[in-house]
């Protein structure tokens, strides 16, 4: 539909378009996995557990309708930039057609099995049970995983075109840390039998993980390079950002006066923690009545996404083109790093009754 305020003679579509490439196939895992276990005294075992895998020819999104060379370069990165540049307030878009090499179409999508993603990771995890008073477990896995699916955890297909930046090695940008990638995780938790109180038990689960990677960006809509996509251009991490007292400039250190690495930022770790109480109240015949309490995240964790934007566009100053380059007003944002929008699954009491064998 027109946009409100336009009537149709003030508005154009062009179709989009996806191709799929000849090498286009199904996934390719490779697994491997190597455990040891060890005995410790009657009732406690120690194991440690190696796995390694690699999984190739995942699908993968390419504009190829984007022009052949780009029309000017970013000032401060020498990012190319693809058609002309137009700037909406806080936005900043190509001109339609501006950056496509068939006018007649938008996105021409080629679809290919060209991704691969590794993962590398070691569990070293204690057990104690025996069915008697007190049972414990516990579990810690150091992982790394890494692909160069851009934008995998986004939902949107044009997050996971990549952005055309150039980097200092001599890796694609894209191939780095995964969006998936969770390095620490660990849980543990026990069961007990309450003394205070006959045939009652107490059990509780502790888990944590690391929080989820992100790449320092713009808010979504700004398309810096003109590739037809507002939401996979990483930012260049001015020197100003390290001095704007930020939640998360830590991360950014490595990556002054140049175009930030993927996913180098980290959100926090994830704890959580459940309970249940299960009280035996009677038996009938060969079956027992219990009462069960069951207590869910009473940390309440939260499962906002930090901020990603670490600059974004001035509003009130236009773009200035000189000499092949444009360049394109931005400042620090306050918030990077920050929590934006509270996503809490908040805590919950179940309770519950069961009739059965003991």
């Amino acid at each position: 539909p027109a946009p409100p305020g336009f009537t149709s003679a003030f508005t154009t579509e062009t179709p989009m378009l996806g191709v799929l490439g000849s090498d286009l196939q199904a996934p390719r895992p490779a697994r491997a996995s190597l455990g040891l276990s060890q005995a410790l005294g009657s009732s406690a075992t120690l194991h440690l557990v190696g796995t390694v895998r690699r999984t190739e020819f995942l699908m993968r999104r390419s504009d190829v309708n984007l022009a052949v060379a780009p029309a000017s370069l970013e000032a401060d990165s020498d990012r190319p930039i693809y058609g002309r540049l137009e700037k909406i307030g806080a936005l900043v878009v190509p001109e339609p057609g501006s950056n496509r090499r068939f006018h007649a179409y938008d996105v021409i999508l080629g679809l290919s099995s060209d991704g691969w993603s590794d993962y590398r990771g070691i569990t070293v995890a204690f057990e104690r049970g025996s069915g008697g008073r007190f049972d414990l477990f516990a579990s810690y896995t150091l992982s790394s995983t890494e692909d160069n699916l851009v934008g995998a955890r986004s939902g949107d297909h044009t997050a996971e075109l990549a952005p055309r930046v150039e980097t200092v090695s001599t890796s694609p940008w894209e191939h780095g840390t995964s969006d998936f990638d969770v390095p620490h995780k660990l849980s543990a938790g026990f069961r007990t039998r309450v003394s205070l109180l006959e045939g009652a038990e107490l059990s509780a689960t502790y888990r944590f993980q690391s929080g989820w990677a992100y790449t320092p960006g713009y808010r979504t809509g700004v398309d810096v390079n003109g590739d037809g996509s507002g939401s996979n251009d990483p930012a260049f991490v001015l020197p100003d950002a390290m001095s704007a007292n930020l939640a998360d400039a830590a991360c950014l250190s490595t990556d002054v006066e140049r175009i930030a690495t993927r996913n180098v930022c980290r959100a926090p770790g994830l704890h959580s923690l459940d309970a249940r109480l299960s009280i035996a109240l009677f038996r009938f015949g060969e079956a027992t009545g219990s009462l069960t309490l069951d207590l869910f995240n009473l940390l309440d964790v939260d499962l906002s996404i930090p901020d990603s934007a670490l600059l974004l566009v001035e509003e009130g100053s236009p773009l200035q083109e000189v000499a092949g380059t444009t360049r394109i007003p931005t400042r620090v944002n306050p918030t990077f790093g920050q929590q934006t929008r509270p996503l809490q699954p908040g805590r919950m009491l179940r309770v519950g009754f069961t009739l059965g064998p003991p």
